[in-house]
């Protein structure tokens, strides 16, 4: 249950591009989220796309070390938005945006992850 497989990860260019022309966005500081709710139809209940990008945070390394943050977050506090989704029978893509030019500290960054699973759940 706490593992982050491959099909839980938006990876797809086409998906992608859908995710962003249709979805829906809202922002949490220091993220923006892009979402779209489907019907069940697949094997998997949520795809999460994590984008950091290079005009806020220049060094690879830290972009890196933010990514890995955020994973681990998701991770971690996922059970309660697949076990909404498994009983609403839907599904969701999202994608996070970090939107700062600070590296937050991962007690922070999972707080902020748990209010958006919390967010997307009500959604």
């Amino acid at each position: 249950m706490h593992k982050f497989i491959k099909a839980e990860k938006l990876c797809n260019k086409v998906d992608s591009d859908i995710l962003f022309s249709n979805g829906k966005s809202f922002f949490l500081e220091p993220f923006r989220i892009v979402f779209l709710k489907k019907d069940f139809d697949t094997n998997h209940f949520s795809r999460i796309q994590i984008v950091v990008p290079k005009r806020n945070i220049s060094k690879a390394v830290d972009r890196n070390k933010i990514k890995r943050f955020i994973r681990e977050a998701y991770r971690k506090n996922k059970k309660s938005l697949i076990d909404n989704l498994e009983f609403h029978k839907t599904v969701i893509d999202f994608s996070l945006i970090y939107q700062i030019d600070e590296i937050k500290s991962f007690s922070f960054i999972e707080e902020k992850i748990k209010a958006i699973l919390l967010s997307l759940m009500l959604k």
